[in-house]
C-alpha cells in the first residue's frame, strides 16, 4: 500500500460522513511513516471485518463490495487544493480522478 502525497488529507476532510472508527482504519492503511501503516492485507481486512461486524454488517466478498457502494460517490477534489500552480496532492487526484474516468469507460 502506498501513502497519500501530503497527510493533510484525512479521510475526516474528504467524507466527514465515514464513521469515526472506519475513519482510522483508513488513516493507519494510508500513514505516511511505513512503520504506521498495516503490516500486511491481512491485517487491514481483519480490521476492516472487525469494524463491518460492529456494524452489524455480514462479512463476505459480496457484502463488502455492497458495503463499499454506500460510500462510493464521484471524487471531487477539495475546493483548497484548486490552485494555480498544481501541487502534488493537486495532481494526486487529478490522477485519480483520470483514473476512475478511464476505468469507467473500459480504457484499462
Amino acid at each position: 500500500m502506498g501513502s497519500l502525497p501530503d497527510g493533510d488529507l484525512a479521510p475526516a476532510r474528504l467524507r466527514p460522513e465515514v464513521p469515526e472508527d472506519l475513519q482510522r482504519i483508513v488513516h493507519r492503511a494510508l500513514a505516511k511513516e511505513t512503520q504506521e501503516r498495516y503490516p500486511d492485507c491481512r491485517s487491514f481486512q481483519s480490521d476492516l471485518e472487525s469494524w463491518l461486524s460492529t456494524q452489524g454488517k455480514t462479512v463476505g466478498l459480496r457484502q463488502i463490495k455492497l458495503h463499499l457502494a454506500e460510500f462510493q460517490q464521484p471524487l471531487t477534489p477539495p475546493a483548497s487544493l484548486e490552485a494555480t500552480t498544481p501541487s502534488a496532492p493537486a495532481r494526486f487526484w487529478q490522477r485519480t480522478l483520470n483514473q476512475r474516468g478511464a476505468h469507467a469507460r473500459g480504457a484499462d
